[in-house]
């Protein structure tokens, strides 16, 4: 049974007018039924949005500690080999021409050059940060390697002697750092 709101007669559930005055019968049931609906949302909101945070904040420590030590597979060494070859070319080009050059791709398509810090610092200072970002470019930006960014990948160069890191290159935020 239910009851109009307006002038209290009472109808049988299938009924959908009031015959005495015309209302609508109902339509504040659905409207309650909406209301609770949008207010059981409201409350799942918060605890969605935390799960979607955590899950975010296990994704990044994956990619971040885990990925970059990971040897990468046959199929992703072969993907890059284009990729490590014009990277190579262009360390070539600026770097001394009896410095050592030593490219070890990583999992996650990340790139670690060992080079000594004094080749690295043959490229004038004011000049490294462009000439790390063009490196780094060359990587990331490589046919084959751009669709692998989900795994943020980078370009470290590293001191061949102490294993400092002397410069970096983030692919996700195409951000040159120079230590």
């Amino acid at each position: 049974m239910q009851k109009c709101p307006s002038c209290d007669a009472v109808y049988g559930d299938d009924c959908r007018f009031c015959q005495r005055c015309g209302t609508r019968l109902g339509v504040f049931k659905v409207a309650a039924e909406v209301l609770v609906g949008l207010v059981q949302l409201l409350l799942l909101l918060p605890g969605l949005i935390s799960a979607a945070l955590v899950l975010l904040c296990l994704w990044w420590l994956v990619c971040v500690w885990y990925v970059p030590h990971m040897e990468p597979n046959s199929q992703d060494l072969a993907n890059a080999g284009p990729a490590r070859v014009s990277v190579e070319a262009l360390l070539s080009s600026r770097l001394p021409d009896n410095a050592q050059l030593r490219l070890e791709q990583h999992g996650g398509f990340n790139l670690a050059i060992w080079v000594s810090q004094s080749d690295l610092e043959s490229v004038p200072y004011p000049d490294r940060k462009s000439f790390i970002e063009t490196v780094g470019r060359a990587w990331c930006e490589a046919p084959g390697l751009k669709s692998h960014h989900g795994t943020l990948p980078s370009v470290t160069v590293r001191d061949v002697r102490s294993g400092n890191e002397l410069a970096s290159y983030s692919c996700v935020f195409s951000h040159a750092s120079v230590n």
